[in-house]
């Protein structure tokens, strides 16, 4: 399997996780290491999610990307 279509897989078992586990990384500030946002508001329109985080040099970065699912780090 390639190395794209690994981080597609666990990136899609990201987004899957309940909206708790996700907000864990919700923050306003765009300077935060990681940060999670969607225009999702209400709940219930999924327009566009994203998670961000920093990842050059990896070992600088890797300690605060999420832990679950596991395959992510």
């Amino acid at each position: 399997m390639s190395v794209m279509k690994e981080a597609l897989e666990v990136a899609l078992e990201f987004f899957a996780l309940p909206k708790e586990h996700k907000e864990k990384f919700a923050s306003l500030d765009i300077q935060q290491p990681i940060r999670y946002d969607t225009s999702s508001r209400d709940g219930i329109s999924v327009s566009r999610s994203f998670l961000k985080h920093y990842a050059n040099p990896l070992e600088d970065w890797v300690q605060f990307w999420p832990v679950d699912p596991p395959a992510y780090r």
